[in-house]
């Protein structure tokens, strides 16, 4: 259980894969009157490089054109290293709501995060991988389950050696469905956690946000919209950890699908993210973010606004 001191010192952050209610339960807790959760921060740790940070004029650079890093505002001390300049950050959004526990979401490399605050906290959060790798289709992330299901597995398992050096206080594990079902009495357990008590009031975030409330006719949607085939993608991927996390198989072929179905569905999920791509970006957007993705000296701060700028018109 947390203190309700050294704020600063014990940041909380929100991990797991995207879209399994990060920012769900991001926006629950936020909305209790002394915690402030501010947002997505994957850019304190997204840069690095393998388990080194980025240099500063990188990192700068990086700043400068990252949607979430410009929608943040922050201001950029310049004479600051990276690990004071992120937590500067995290300084600039307590000074914003000074309460006793501050946080954030990262999916990507949170097993970095100790490394620029060792006190850190963390609040794993996962959901149905079936579900997750469905609902990443029609974000563009993938064409179809056997591709989307990586978006589940490859934080879960990045969580699952990062949870074996953590002492068992400094993390609780939440599951999106229990959350959705129980929603009272699981954030209760996350509140005794960070050592708040529960606020009836974090529910109602359709008040302050776009999201509406936890609806449980909106859990395991995969049992509903998605043939054996497509069931089977994933659970050919992520039975070992499906089984740790209590995730019980469901696919009646619980085989791997052959070469051949591998083959096509690399060959179909490329397909499918183009037609995405360019039907959001336009070809010209488009084939400039791949060359930019390949070719740093490509990149330019105009065309990458332009592309920040239909990403925005996205954002629920």
């Amino acid at each position: 259980m947390m203190t309700k001191s050294n704020t600063l010192d014990q940041p909380v952050f929100i991990v797991g894969p995207l879209r399994s209610g990060t920012t769900l339960l991001r926006l629950m807790l936020h909305n209790h009157p002394k915690m402030n959760f501010f947002g997505e921060f994957e850019g304190a740790v997204s840069q690095a490089n393998d388990n080194d940070f980025p240099s500063i004029s990188n990192y700068h650079k990086f700043i400068e054109t990252d949607r979430m890093m410009q929608d943040s505002n922050f201001i950029i001390d310049e004479s600051l290293n990276y690990v004071d300049l992120v937590k500067s950050f995290l300084q600039q959004e307590y000074n914003n709501k000074k309460v006793e526990v501050i946080g954030a979401c990262i999916h990507s490399r949170f097993d970095l995060v100790s490394k620029i605050w060792p006190n850190a906290k963390f609040i794993h959060i996962t959901r149905d991988p079936r579900d997750v790798a469905k609902s990443t289709i029609p974000m563009g992330w993938a064409g179809n389950t056997y591709h989307g299901a990586k978006y589940w597995l490859e934080p879960e398992m990045r969580w699952d050696k990062l949870k074996n050096k953590l002492n068992d206080e400094d993390y609780i594990e939440v599951k999106y469905e229990t959350l959705i079902r129980e929603t009272a009495e699981e954030l209760t357990k996350v509140c005794n956690f960070l050592g708040q008590d529960y606020n009836a009031n974090m529910p109602n975030i359709d008040k302050v946000s776009t999201y509406a409330k936890p609806n449980p006719k909106l859990v395991e949607q995969w049992k509903l919209k998605q043939t054996d085939d497509e069931i089977n993608h994933v659970e050919s991927q992520c039975r070992q950890l499906m089984t740790k996390l209590d995730y019980k198989e469901a696919s009646s072929a619980n085989l791997d699908p052959s070469s051949f179905k591998i083959f096509y569905l690399k060959i179909n999920n490329k397909i499918k993210k183009v037609e995405f791509n360019i039907n959001r970006y336009g070809l010209y957007l488009y084939t400039y973010r791949i060359l930019s993705n390949k070719i740093p000296a490509f990149k330019n701060p105009n065309m990458t606004n332009k592309l920040n700028s239909i990403e925005r018109e996205y954002l629920k």
